[in-house]
């Protein structure tokens, strides 16, 4: 009782335990994505800030274009009208319009009596590229303006031109640094991977390759967060965002001990967990193993108590049984003696015969039945054994029971006791005779198992067959539904012991007046 009340306290607590370890696990995990997905959001509202900027610079740069001072071609008013626009946007350092054909600057604000100068590469590449508008890297910032170019196409008189606006980007940094908290880097790049802003070393920085890491993501594009090292040797976990409008990324790193905490603990948990799982395990097999050892002593010493206890409930049946036995021999042995008729006598001593038989079989039951002894099992041939028994089997049957053998070549070998094995199938075979008074056919059959190594011994009758509640006792000992004195109930038990015994198994499939089919399940083996 108390080994009960321990087992079932364990079995409750430890999955709770078990689980709450997973729950902390899980919710610390969650807690790092939570701040690694507000990271992310973060980078995200810095680009909003910086794509709203830019969509200005576009949109005011798209009026210019279109403006008559500039479509007209005149240089000197188209100039002015530049320095006008600029003067309402402060990033605006230079406004230039470029010659494509000539692959000359025509104008621009940043030097009005200028003599005409080559034209930027970037400028030039963008009219080759056929887009309408184009947002441009650092990769040409100039010292005197760290700057990004925004271009715009335009036709002017059919010639083709570019109308391009140098924009300082020191308002990015400034925007930067509002973004960042106590330990942290962040900066903005362009579509090539270069630093555009950042929060540490901008001046010099501007222009430069960012490290592989940030690189790697500008290749992947899109947003999320990936382990990196900054130039300044920061080990973190950078959240970054991409933009669509000029495909600028943000990158925010974050120290990777802030987010370590929260990882190793989920870690830790979860290996905790791991360990108490293991250890639960190894203890309720332990426990199990343990138990079932002594449960087994316990089924074993019960079961033999039970076995000796029926058999001396049983003394006085199978001392009936033996008395009649032996007055059968008894009366043979007088009539042997005192006859001289040599028919009788050949007929009498067949009788006693068959008297000692039945003896020799009922103590061999009992014996199997009560014996504490593993079985001696071997591999032999189910064909030539039943064969040896035939003749045996055919005088149990007697007239109007047909004996049909059919084993399988390819199902002939089985492990078991072959002595115990006749004995059973001499067992069923008596039980049949008793089930067709009136004849039938008492078949015994092999064949393959569906159980892959196995064998499978049929053993069929088509005589009363049994009900569903004689069916659920057939295997019970001493359980007998044949008159007094002409069965001890054994013979089902022991089949039921030896196929159990061999490793194997016995079903019965039956009903009433639909014969009996005993399926013994064997393993197989080579000869």
């Amino acid at each position: 009782m108390k080994r009960s009340v321990i087992a079932w306290l364990v079995a409750a607590v430890v999955p709770l335990l078990l689980l709450g370890i997973f729950y902390v696990g899980i919710l610390l995990h969650d807690k790092q994505r939570e701040a690694e997905d507000k990271s992310v959001d973060r980078a995200g509202a810095y680009l909003a800030h910086v794509d709203a900027k830019l969509a200005g610079d576009l949109g005011a740069l798209s009026v210019l274009a279109g403006s008559p001072s500039v479509v007209s071609g005149a240089p000197d008013s188209a100039r002015l009208r530049a320095a006008s626009a600029a003067r309402e946007f402060p990033s605006w350092k230079n406004v230039i319009l470029t010659n494509v054909a000539t692959r000359e600057i025509f104008w621009q604000t940043g030097a009005p009596d200028a003599a005409p100068v080559p034209a930027r590469a970037n400028a030039l590449q963008f009219a080759a590229a056929g887009a309408n508008s184009e947002i441009g890297g650092i990769s040409e910032a100039r010292k005197a303006c760290v700057c990004v170019p925004i271009h715009r196409r335009i036709e002017i008189n059919g010639s083709l031109f570019v109308l391009t606006v140098e924009r300082d980007v020191a308002d990015f940094h400034d925007l930067l640094m509002t973004e960042i908290r106590e330990g942290e880097i962040a900066a903005l790049v362009d579509r090539q991977g270069l630093f555009i802003a950042r929060t540490a070393e901008n001046a010099t920085r501007v222009g430069t390759p960012a490290t592989i890491y940030v690189r790697q993501a500008v290749a992947r594009a899109g947003d999320g967060v990936y382990d990196g090292v900054t130039y300044e040797g920061l080990h973190n976990r950078t959240a970054y965002a991409t933009s669509g409008l000029s495909g600028w990324s943000a990158h925010i790193a974050v120290p990777a001990t802030t987010y370590n905490l929260l990882s190793t603990g989920s870690a830790s948990f979860a290996l905790l967990a791991v360990l108490a799982a293991l250890l639960f395990a190894g203890g309720v097999t332990w426990y199990g193993l343990n138990d079932l050892k002594l449960e087994r002593r316990r089924e074993r010493a019960r079961i033999q108590s039970y076995k000796l206890e029926a058999i001396g409930a049983f003394s006085s049946a199978v001392a009936h049984d033996f008395n009649n036995l032996l007055s059968i021999m008894g009366a043979c042995v007088n009539i042997l003696t005192s006859s001289d008729d040599s028919a009788k006598k050949g007929k009498v001593a067949q009788e006693a015969h068959a008297a000692i038989e039945r003896g020799a079989n009922l103590v061999r039951q009992l014996l199997s039945f009560v014996r504490d002894k593993p079985l001696e099992i071997s591999c032999f041939e189910l064909s030539a054994t039943t064969e040896s028994i035939r003749d045996l089997l055919t005088r149990i049957l007697g007239h109007g029971i047909n004996l049909e053998m059919k084993i399988a070549s390819d199902a002939n070998y089985v492990l078991t006791n072959k002595s115990q094995l006749e004995l059973v199938l001499i067992n069923l075979a008596v039980n049949s005779q008793y089930a067709m008074p009136d004849g039938g056919i008492f078949s015994i059959a092999s064949r393959k198992s569906k159980i892959v190594g196995c064998v499978e011994l049929l053993v069929r009758d088509t005589g009363v067959g049994m009900s569903k509640e004689v069916a659920k006792r057939a295997f019970e000992p001493f359980f007998t539904t044949k008159p007094e004195g002409k069965g001890t109930g054994l013979g089902l038990a022991q089949a039921q012991m030896l196929a159990k015994d061999s490793g194997g198994a016995l079903t019965l499939e039956t009903e009433s007046g639909k014969g009996c089919l005993f399926i013994f399940r064997f393993q197989a083996c080579r000869p």
